[in-house]
This record gives C-alpha cells, sequence and structure tokens, in this order.
C-alpha cells in the first residue's frame, strides 16, 4: 500500500475494498512508484490522468481491477485505492 503512511479508512464491500492512506511523500513520487509497481506486478494500466494536484491510475489484471485517487492535502499526500473482483 505504502510504507509509514497513516490509514483513515478501510471500507468492505461484496466485490473488493477501499481504503484511503496519508503519507508526507510527495505525489508525484507517489504517482511514480504506484505506476512502476503495478506495472512491474503485472497489472495493465487502463486509465492515467495528471490534473496537477491529483492523479487517477487504473489497473486491470484477470478478472480484478484497481483505481487509484492520489492527492495533494494540506502538505501531504492522500492516497485512495479501490479493488474490485468482477
Amino acid at each position: 500500500l505504502w510504507p509509514k503512511a497513516k490509514i483513515n479508512m478501510v471500507m468492505q464491500m461484496p466485490q473488493g475494498l477501499s481504503i484511503s492512506l496519508q503519507t508526507k511523500e510527495a505525489l508525484s513520487k507517489v504517482a511514480t512508484t504506484y505506476k512502476a509497481q503495478m506495472a512491474k506486478n503485472g497489472w495493465k494500466e487502463t486509465m492515467s490522468m495528471d490534473m496537477g494536484g491529483q492523479n487517477m491510475l487504473a489497473y486491470k489484471k484477470a478478472d480484478r481491477t484497481v483505481q487509484v485517487v492520489i492527492a495533494a492535502s494540506n502538505n501531504e499526500t492522500v492516497i485512495n485505492i479501490t479493488a474490485m473482483t468482477k
């Protein structure tokens, strides 16, 4: 997920889960790391959007999808991850 991140929220859903994390790492470092690690682990990137203070990433692997939203907030970076199985 992210080393030394503070967990803000975890929500279980019938077909997956959602988690919100907070870190002091820069948004750009978090986004670059997620892109590299997801590709390294066999996830196909289906969307990548950089809106300055927010990045949205989406991935697919077999019947699973992951969406990662990374946003700058109060000198920290918030990472929201949603993982689902179809």
